[in-house]
């Protein structure tokens, strides 16, 4: 067999491009494929306000940028944490005027902001709580047919006695499971 390759020279008659054989052989790209050490990630249940925002239509909030412009330093500062905008307003802000509502709760003002902020937190505690039962709840039902019973548990719930030693034995049983799928995956490499 012979094999015919066409060559272009230039003008001192030197070789400038090569065209392929006619007997050229492709072989496909060798790839390895590993298996995961980890299973794949689940996909997460949609939160209440994601659902709502879904069925209205409603575009994803856009990210805020981490620096604000404080008008009282006159410099950008970051949106939270130490030197954050609210800081310095908590600093600037030594004065603040009573009003009924304040009054009312027997409070001074400062008291009386402080229990709203600890309120606020709590609030949104208590709403991440549910969201959460309610993606355990919304997985489990998913994975179970109809007709069937279930029952679910809030993490924080304490189990019927002995309950600490199963944990720890199903943790221990877990831990060997993962060391089994590290050889077998530092072995297949």
């Amino acid at each position: 067999m012979k094999k015919t390759q066409a060559q272009q020279h230039g003008d001192d008659g030197e070789i400038l491009e090569y065209e392929k054989a006619i007997f050229n052989v492709f072989l496909p790209k060798s790839a390895v494929v590993l298996p995961r050490e980890k299973s794949a990630p689940k996909e997460k249940s949609l939160t209440k306000w994601e659902r709502f925002r879904l069925e209205k239509g409603m575009p994803a909030r856009k990210k805020r940028g981490r620096m604000v412009f404080d008008p009282i330093t006159k410099d950008w500062v970051p949106r939270h944490g130490a030197g954050s905008i609210k800081k310095i307003a908590d600093k600037h802000n030594w004065a603040m005027e009573e009003k009924p509502k304040h009054a009312a709760s027997g409070m001074d003002p400062f008291t009386f902001l402080k229990d709203e902020k600890k309120q606020a937190r709590e609030k949104q505690g208590l709403a991440k709580v549910k969201n959460d039962i309610n993606a355990a709840n919304n997985a489990a039902s998913s994975t179970v047919k109809k007709g069937e019973n279930i029952r679910v548990l809030a993490a924080t719930q304490p189990h019927e006695s002995g309950a600490s030693g199963l944990k720890a034995r199903e943790d221990g049983d877990r831990q060997q499971i993962r060391k089994r799928e590290h050889k077998t995956l530092t072995k297949s490499l």
